[in-house]
């Protein structure tokens, strides 16, 4: 079974990171959940549910469904969680959404907590990292610490949703662009829409 990490950071868009761990169901992939104090009032706010909450629902969905993957909850204080170690073989890691200052702790190798080191982990091991940055307007410093991680191999998917597809409700837009990070990892999905003419 595969493995991906998954971060969820406090900046607002956390329907992407519901959308994503709810398709990341369908695939034979161990789901490794990591998510910032922040974040847990961010997703209450903004989708109801608790961090702990959704991570039981996608625990759940996997079970009724008779899914293939799995669920692992990491408490963010722990740096002895596998996500911790560079032996600890993954796909790669995603963070969705990305603070900013999430992102400035990663470029400057200076995070205290379990997310910002996996993220580290993922970039010394030459593994995938897909930073979901959610800011707007960047700034100076946003834009130098986002140069740093693309610098360093991640790739920046700023949560910009397509229209080529013409999506018909705000769950479109964010399926489509769920679709574009997950066929990043070789998860393809049926609301992947590719461009033709």
């Amino acid at each position: 079974m595969k493995r991906i990490v998954v971060g969820i950071t406090g900046a607002s868009g956390s329907i992407y990171a519901v959308k994503l761990l709810e398709a990341l169901t369908a695939f034979n992939v161990e789901i490794h959940l990591i998510f910032s104090d922040t974040a847990d009032d961010v997703v209450k706010y903004e989708t109801g549910l608790s961090c702990r909450d959704l991570a039981a629902r996608v625990k759940e969905l996997i079970t009724e469904k008779k899914l293939p993957s799995a669920l692992i909850l990491h408490d963010n204080s722990s740096l002895f969680a596998s996500p911790a170690s560079g032996s600890f073989r993954t796909e790669g890691m995603i963070i969705i959404p990305c603070t900013m200052a999430c992102a400035g702790r990663i470029a400057s190798c200076s995070g205290s907590l379990l997310l910002e080191r996996a993220a580290d982990v993922t970039l010394k091991e030459g593994r995938k990292l897909c930073i979901v940055a959610r800011e707007t307007p960047l700034n100076k410093i946003h834009l130098k610490n986002l140069t740093l991680l693309s610098d360093a191999g991640a790739v920046i998917f700023p949560a910009m949703p397509s229209f080529y597809g013409k999506p018909e409700s705000i769950d479109d837009l964010v399926n489509s662009f769920v679709s574009r990070v997950l066929d990043f990892y070789g998860f393809t999905t049926d609301k992947y829409r590719e461009w033709s003419t």
